[in-house]
C-alpha cells in the first residue's frame, strides 16, 4: 500500500512513514523528506524604499504641511501644532516654515495648480504648497528630495513654477526678518550668565554674540546664525527666543521670591523667563485650558530647570477660583490668544472676507478683556501686564480702554519699559505710556501694557460677567490637572469661596469624617481614604475644587 508524501508529493510505501504520523492521517513525510534539510524559504519581498516622510531630513517640511493642512481646515496655528506629536527642538522650525508658507499661500496656491503637480488630496497639496516655498521662492536645496515623487516634480517644474510665483525683475526683496539678529536668552536656572555663554560660543567656534543693549540677558547673533544641535542649546543654557517675546516678563519685572500668575502659559518662553526673574524662592502658577500645550508647557518647564518653581495647572484661567494657591500672588501676566498679526505667530486669515475677519478679531478682544480682569479680581493682585502678538488696534490700545473703564479707577495705566523706543499708537488715549515692537526694533509686531491697583477696585462681581459675557469659558465639569498629575473631575467656579471658607469646609469635613469613623466598626474605622477623595483634597487646597 502506498501513501502520498506531502513533501515530495510522490507515492512511497507505507513502511517509509513513522506510526505516528500514520496514525495522525494528512499531511505525512516519508523517510527521505524527513532526513533532508528543507527547502530554503521563498525570500520576502524587497522593502520598499524608505519615504521622505519617515525621513530625518524631510521630516520638518512634512510636520510643517500638517500644519498647513490644518490651518486651511479651519484650525488655529498653535492649536494644531501643539496637537501633533513631535521633538520639542523641532517646533521653532516648523512653525516657521509654516507661517512662511501661508504668508503666500495665495500665489503659492496659484503656482501649484498651474504646474499640475501630482496632489490630489489636501495633505499632499500642502506638502507642495511648503515645497515649493523653499525649492524655488527661496530657492533652498533640500536634502532627500531626490527620493520623493512630489520633491521631483517640484525640481523638475522650478523654472515654470518660478515664472509663475513671480518674474525675476519683480523679486520681491529679501524679506525684512531675514535680515534681523537672531536672539537666544540666557537661563539663568542652568547657571548660565551672558558673559559666559559669549565666551562659550566664541571657544566653541560657534557665531559671535553680544548682549542686546535694550533686553537684559538676551544675546543677538548675527541674522543667519543656527545654534540648533548647539551643546548650549541642548542644556537648556541658552534658549532661543524672540527679541519681542522678552518684552512682556520685562514689564512685569516681579522680584526674587515672588507668587506671579501666567495666565495663558504655553508654550513656556515666557514662563520660564519669570522663573528665571523670581528665583527658588518665588513661585509661578502657570494656567493652560489646552491639554497637549500644558504637557508641552511642563516638558519646557523641567527642561529649563524651573520644575520646583512653576506650578503648572492643566484648567481655563477664566474658571479659577479667586482664593485658590495663588491667592497671595500679586503680579500677573496675561498674554491671551490673539489675531498674530504680529508675525511671530504665522498669521493667516485664509478664506475669511474682512466682515469676518475682523468679527473674529473683535471675538479675540472680548477674551483679551476677560483675561485681564480676571487677573485683577485676584484679591492681593497689585501689578498686570498685558501682552499680545498683534499689530490691531482693536486688541490693543483698545483692550486697554475697556479695561480701565470697568476697572472703574481701582486701576491705572503706567509707562512700562521706558527705554524701549517704539510707543503706542499716538491716537490712542493712552498710547505713549504702552509699548509696541515693530520692525524698526529688528523684531516682530508686539505690544505690552502694564496696570497698576491704586485702590480698592470698585468693580463687582457684575462687571467682570459683563467682562466675560460671549466669552467661550470652560465647562464647570472638567478634568483638571495640578503640576503632581493628580487628575479628578474637578469643579471650577469664576468667584468660589474664600481661602478662609474653604478652610472652615474642609475643617468641618475632616471632623464629620472622625466622628463618623469612630461609631463605626474597628475594621471600617482603619480604611483609608480612598485615593479620589485625597485627590480631591489637595485640589481643594489649590482652589481649584469644592469639595
Amino acid at each position: 500500500m502506498s501513501l502520498e508524501c506531502s513533501g515530495c508529493h510522490e507515492a512511497q510505501p507505507k513502511a517509509l512513514y513513522s506510526r505516528a504520523q500514520l496514525k495522525k492521517g494528512g499531511l505525512r513525510r516519508c523517510e527521505a523528506c524527513v532526513a533532508s534539510p528543507p527547502a530554503p524559504a521563498a525570500a520576502p519581498p524587497a522593502a520598499a524604499p524608505p519615504t521622505l516622510a519617515q525621513g530625518k531630513a524631510m521630516l520638518p517640511l512634512h510636520l510643517a504641511a500638517q500644519v498647513v493642512a490644518g490651518v486651511e481646515a479651519g484650525g488655529g496655528m498653535r492649536t494644531v501644532l501643539y496637537g501633533l506629536p513631535m521633538p520639542e527642538r523641532l517646533r521653532p522650525t516648523v512653525i516657521a516654515l509654516a507661517s512662511a508658507t501661508l504668508q503666500h499661500r495665495d500665489a503659492l496656491l496659484r503656482a501649484v495648480s498651474s504646474a499640475r503637480l501630482p496632489c490630489a488630496s489636501p495633505s499632499l497639496r500642502a506638502l507642495a504648497l511648503v515645497l515649493v516655498h523653499e525649492m524655488v521662492l527661496r530657492r533652498r536645496r533640500v536634502k532627500g528630495s531626490a527620493r520623493d515623487p512630489l520633491a521631483r516634480a517640484v525640481w523638475e517644474r522650478r523654472d515654470a513654477l518660478h515664472q509663475q510665483l513671480l518674474p525675476p525683475a519683480e523679486a520681491p526683496p529679501a524679506p525684512r526678518a531675514a535680515e534681523w539678529p537672531r536672539y537666544a536668552r540666557v537661563n539663568p536656572l542652568r547657571g548660565m550668565t551672558s558673559g559666559a555663554a559669549i565666551e562659550a560660543l566664541r571657544a566653541a567656534g560657534g557665531p559671535e554674540a553680544a548682549e542686546d543693549p535694550l533686553v537684559r540677558g538676551l544675546l543677538r547673533l548675527p541674522p543667519r546664525a543656527s545654534l540648533h544641535g548647539h551643546p548650549l542649546v541642548r542644556a537648556a543654557k541658552l534658549i532661543p527666543q524672540d527679541r519681542a517675546s522678552c518684552l512682556p516678563a520685562l514689564a512685569l519685572s516681579p522680584p526674587v521670591g515672588a507668587a506671579v500668575v501666567d495666565s495663558c502659559a504655553a508654550p513656556g518662553n515666557k514662563t520660564t523667563q519669570l522663573a528665571a526673574l523670581v528665583g527658588a524662592s518665588g513661585k509661578v502658577f502657570a494656567f493652560e485650558r489646552n491639554g497637549a500645550r500644558a504637557a508641552t508647557l511642563r516638558e519646557q518647564v523641567a527642561r529649563a530647570g524651573a520644575a520646583a518653581i512653576v506650578r503648572v495647572l492643566h484648567a481655563d484661567f477664566l474658571a479659577a477660583a479667586a482664593g485658590g494657591a495663588w491667592r497671595e500672588a500679586r503680579w500677573a501676566l496675561c498674554d491671551p490668544s490673539c489675531s498674530g498679526s504680529g508675525g511671530a505667530g504665522g498669521h493667516f486669515r485664509g478664506e475669511k472676507g474682512e466682515e469676518e475677519y475682523w468679527a473674529h478679531v473683535a471675538k479675540l478682544a472680548r477674551a483679551q478683556v476677560a483675561i485681564v480682569c480676571k487677573a485683577m479680581s485676584f484679591p492681593a493682585m497689585q501689578t498686570v501686564v498685558y501682552s499680545t502678538c498683534s499689530v490691531h488696534r482693536q486688541e490693543n490700545e483698545d483692550v486697554v480702554a475697556q479695561v480701565l473703564e470697568l476697572q472703574r479707577g481701582g486701576w491705572k495705566l503706567v509707562r512700562c519699559l521706558p527705554e524701549w523706543p517704539t510707543r503706542g499708537l499716538s491716537a490712542a488715549p493712552h498710547g505713549e505710556l504702552c509699548v509696541r515692537a515693530s520692525e524698526q526694533d529688528e523684531t516682530h509686531g508686539f505690544f505690552v501694557a502694564r496696570f497698576e491697583r491704586v485702590a480698592a477696585s470698585d468693580s463687582t462681581r457684575g462687571d467682570l460677567e459683563a467682562a466675560t459675557k460671549g466669552v467661550n469659558i470652560s465647562q464647570k465639569r472638567k478634568r483638571c490637572r495640578s503640576v503632581d498629575d493628580a487628575v479628578v473631575d474637578a469643579e471650577v467656579g469664576v468667584h468660589k469661596d474664600t481661602s478662609e471658607s474653604l478652610k472652615t469646609r474642609n475643617s468641618t469635613l475632616t471632623e464629620e469624617r472622625t466622628s463618623s469613623s469612630q461609631s463605626s466598626k474597628r475594621a471600617r474605622s482603619q480604611k483609608k481614604p480612598s485615593q479620589q477623595w485625597q485627590q480631591k483634597r489637595g485640589l481643594s487646597d489649590l482652589g481649584l475644587v469644592d469639595l
